[in-house]
């Protein structure tokens, strides 16, 4: 499963060309799904049983990749499938920018949602406090212990906009990406002090965005 969009308003008109995608309604806090006959409600039209988490996970992968993730939505992969092998409940979306989108906008769930690590440590109590340039406790991985890799790709800054440096969308082993520090409760947590060579393998972030 792959959500798309997070808004407040239609992103599309939902037509043949889109069946399938997904649309959390931010203003209505409503999860919608493209039809044949447009958008509708996913729990109650499609089967799905999505609902935002209030008190969200976050992880850094156990395991390393280059910067070729194989886009957003590759990573978003990564991310559920680390998270079913930790044994961690949800759907999770893989906390990186890219040159159009910024980790704050692809991550958001809920404006109230707080964040707490694999081990129940308070992270930040709000979505504006995890981009406020610190975090309560440092990230874990899936597994609750501390991280193998001391890095990890974000292409992000601390505010959550993207840096413009991001390994071309997280699709190739050339160029550079930002990473941040994974044992950091400070602005480098995120955004660290240099940029690194696209084929090192390095971890990544995840963020729960719903309960089931």
């Amino acid at each position: 499963m792959n959500i798309k969009i997070v808004g407040a308003t239609e992103p599309f008109s939902c037509g043949s060309a889109y069946i399938g995608a997904l649309w959390y309604d931010t203003a209505d806090a409503v999860l919608n799904i493209c039809l044949a006959s447009g958008w509708a409600h996913a729990s109650t039209e499609a089967g799905y049983t999505l609902t935002p988490c209030a008190n969200c996970v976050i992880f850094a992968t156990s395991t390393q990749y280059t910067g070729n993730l194989g886009g957003l939505e590759g990573a978003d992969e990564i991310c559920n499938l680390r998270a079913a092998a930790g044994g961690l409940p949800g759907y999770y979306k893989a906390l990186l920018s890219t040159g159009t989108i910024h980790a704050r906008d692809y991550t958001r769930i809920r404006p109230d949602a707080s964040f707490i690590n694999t081990a129940s440590l308070g992270v930040a109590s709000s979505y504006n406090d995890l981009w406020d340039g610190s975090i309560t406790n440092a990230i874990r991985n899936e597994f609750g212990a501390t991280a193998s890799s001391s890095t990890t790709y974000t292409g992000t800054e601390s505010n959550g906009y993207s840096s413009l440096t991001n390994c071309s969308g997280w699709t190739s082993t050339s160029g550079n990406g930002y990473y941040g520090s994974v044992s950091s409760t400070t602005s480098p947590w995120v955004r660290g002090t240099s940029i690194a060579n696209c084929d090192v393998e390095r971890c990544i972030y995840c963020v729960q965005w719903s309960e089931e």
